[in-house]
């Protein structure tokens, strides 16, 4: 019997955990949700940004694996998972991603997250 929710969860799992393999490749900022472009200039180690980066999207892609996991015990607790996850994990992701911003940010750029 094939678990959909197992499913649904490593799906979204290898889609950041791709995302966080290219982002601790990536030379440019890479701006999260917003889309807007971040300056190499406005940051102080865009290598270290983008490492930390990766390490948040990677650390997400964990716990989708985990739900996926938990979801073979009962599709319903996979489901159940992954709506806690996906819409309240982005709004801690946001949150962090601002904190690494802050961390990079070069001081003399006036311009905040």
């Amino acid at each position: 019997m094939v678990n959909t929710s197992a499913i649904v969860c490593w799906m979204v799992a290898l889609v950041y955990g791709v995302t966080a393999l290219i982002l601790t490749k990536r030379s440019k900022p890479f701006p999260f949700f917003t889309g807007i472009s971040i300056p190499a200039e406005k940051l102080t180690d865009v290598r270290a940004y983008n490492r930390d980066n990766g390490k948040m999207w990677a650390l997400y892609a964990a716990i989708h694996v985990v739900a996926g996991l938990l979801a073979l015990i009962s599709n319903i607790l996979g489901f159940v998972l992954f709506g806690l996850f996906i819409i309240p994990g982005l709004i801690v992701m946001y949150k962090i991603h601002k904190r690494i911003f802050d961390r990079y940010r070069n001081p003399e750029s006036t311009e905040y997250y």
